[in-house]
């Protein structure tokens, strides 16, 4: 992708791709502390959810457990939980889109034969 002032958007992408894996990194870090808070309640939620699947507890009463154990963690905080989970998959799938657009930028600017030279060797590619 050439832009008409004839330069490559590759430049911009790869900041684009740098500032995605920096906002990536900072709703990971707040996701890991804000899971630091009730490590404790989640450990007896997966051990619960174990015994249920393993029919060590029948459903009813592990759901009857879950959900007396679930009043530990404020629902402002599962909300901001499921809110930045939510925030970091988007955030990823831009980081991966932005590498599939820098890549064909790329690849864009090896294939074709830049009009202010001569040299025309790397247009083999496209024969």
């Amino acid at each position: 992708m050439l832009f008409r002032e004839k330069k490559s958007a590759l430049v911009r992408l790869s900041d684009c791709i740098k500032l995605g894996i920096g906002n990536c990194f900072d709703t990971t870090n707040e996701i890991i502390a804000l899971h630091e808070r009730y490590e404790a309640t989640f450990q007896k939620t997966r051990a619960i959810a174990k015994d249920i699947l393993e029919d060590k507890i029948a459903a009813e009463e592990g759901e009857r457990q879950l959900l007396e154990l679930n009043k530990n963690v404020p629902e402002e905080d599962a909300r901001r939980g499921v809110y930045l989970q939510g925030r970091l998959h988007s955030e990823s799938l831009s980081v991966l889109l932005n590498c599939c657009f820098a890549l064909e930028s790329y690849v864009n600017s090896v294939a074709r034969p830049v009009p202010w030279t001569q040299d025309k060797s790397h247009a083999a590619f496209l024969s």
